[in-house]
């Protein structure tokens, strides 16, 4: 069974969604946005373009989530929080002022 995380991250719904879903993805966008654009305001992510750091933060954690999903396939899990936290950790280092 596919988890919804996995399927919202890695599956391209725009096209079938509903004008309400369009609404909650775009204000979902922007919200993200706002926060990364509020990090850069008080100088704590370097400066760049908001969608950039978005678009680097959604690839690792869809990356992450198709790894576990192929590593779910074949009875093993991938997605530990050793993982979580070296990823963490290492996107941090990337943005941080």
């Amino acid at each position: 069974q596919l988890d919804p995380a996995v399927f919202l991250e890695l599956h391209c719904h725009d096209t079938y969604l509903d004008t309400h879903s369009r609404q909650i993805a775009g204000a979902h966008e922007q919200a993200l946005k706002a926060f990364v654009k509020s990090g850069i305001g008080a100088c704590a992510l370097r400066p760049t373009e908001a969608e950039i750091v978005v678009a680097m933060l959604r690839g690792t954690a869809t990356t992450l989530l198709r790894q576990e999903a192929v590593a779910r396939a074949r009875g093993e899990t991938f997605l530990t929080l050793a993982r979580i936290e070296q990823s963490a950790t290492y996107l941090w280092q990337a943005i941080a002022a």
